[in-house]
């Protein structure tokens, strides 16, 4: 263990959404260890929210990319002045790289993204990554040097009064009654080789509403409206459409009402995970050995073992084989029986 004293840190993590739910554990595991520290977080303007609430974060610094690199070298002067002895860099981009050289902290700790393990099991089908290690692991582990341990809590968000006063002015307009099942959905996914089929979250629904009696509620940003509003009218019982209506946290609060959240492979799953709901995770061109697995709830991960995965680790380009088939073959029923299994 380093013996240094520790009273300014600073967290770098610009996005996404994700990324910066998961980072919740190191946050926590950082204040326990410093109980005294001034312990502050970059974050781009458009997930501020997801940390602003914090009550472990001390100071919540807003980075506009529009602003440029001269915004951004102007910025880490601001930063500089609060002489901080550790600066912990879970991002590591240009962006990351410049903000470490102009606040010259005292000590710089970053995480590895095994770069080379994730291109060797990707292009060629070799797995090299021996533990699998989650996302928050990997952020907590070059800390172990300093004393900080992961207490497996799990992630965490913390939507305010006003947040929760909202939401349930929502589920009131549409009358969804306390005790009523809710099911949440994660349905669209931001590139299409995460998305399953958007026919079988309508057969999933459909069977949710006629054996279990559920309301469906549809989950997204305002890019996801359409894609929703068309599995919404096609499953009885008035699903609730909440896509572009919530902020973060709003979302955070309403998907608590959940029972089951059922989702593709994105930054929601983590949403729904800080919440302790229960998680069915739709896992299509990516693995488990990327850390981004449901992360300390209680969670089903449906995939199928096909060699030709993974193909991508964002989600990003072609289907290897053209079919799809890594989604596809992950059947309505399937789903169906671990939300089953969850509910009972």
């Amino acid at each position: 263990m380093k013996e240094i004293e520790i009273q300014n840190i600073l967290i770098v993590r610009f996005s996404s959404i994700g990324d910066i739910v998961l980072s919740t554990p190191l946050i926590r595991a950082l204040r326990t260890r410093f109980p005294k520290a001034r312990i502050d977080f970059v974050v781009k303007q458009e997930f501020a929210e997801l940390m602003q609430t914090n009550p472990h974060v001390t100071t919540v610094y807003v980075y506009d990319k529009q602003r440029g690199i001269r915004g951004l070298l102007a910025f880490a002067q601001q930063l500089r002045r609060n002489r901080y002895d550790l600066l912990v860099d879970i991002h590591k981009n240009y962006r990351s790289y410049l903000l470490r050289f102009v606040t010259r902290p005292s000590q710089i700790v970053s995480y590895s993204k095994q770069i080379v393990q994730r291109t060797l099991l990707i292009k060629a089908g070799l797995n090299r990554y021996g533990e699998i290690l989650q996302i928050p692991e990997r952020y907590l582990k070059p800390l172990q040097a300093f004393g900080v341990v992961n207490d497996d809590q799990g992630l965490e968000l913390f939507p305010t009064e006003a947040h929760w006063s909202r939401v349930a002015a929502i589920f009131r307009q549409a009358r969804l009654a306390d005790g009523e099942l809710a099911i949440g959905f994660g349905s669209i996914a931001a590139h299409p080789l995460k998305q399953w089929p958007v026919e079988r979250f309508i057969e999933l629904g459909r069977q949710l509403v006629q054996r279990d009696g559920a309301r469906i509620l549809l989950f997204g940003g305002p890019q996801d409206l359409q894609g929703v509003t068309r599995i919404a009218a096609q499953i009885p019982n008035s699903s609730l459409i909440l896509c572009g209506k919530l902020s973060f946290l709003e979302v955070a609060a309403a998907i608590q009402r959940c029972a089951v959240f059922v989702g593709n492979d994105t930054g929601t799953i983590h949403i729904a995970a800080a919440m302790q709901r229960n998680v069915v995770a739709l896992f299509g061109p990516t693995v488990e050995e990327f850390g981004y697995y449901p992360y300390r709830t209680r969670s089903i991960v449906i995939s199928k073992p096909l060699s030709c995965r993974p193909c991508t680790h964002t989600g990003k380009g072609v289907c290897k084989i053209k079919t799809h088939a890594c989604l596809k073959e992950i059947s309505t029923t399937e789903v169906f029986q671990a939300v089953e299994k969850m509910l009972n």
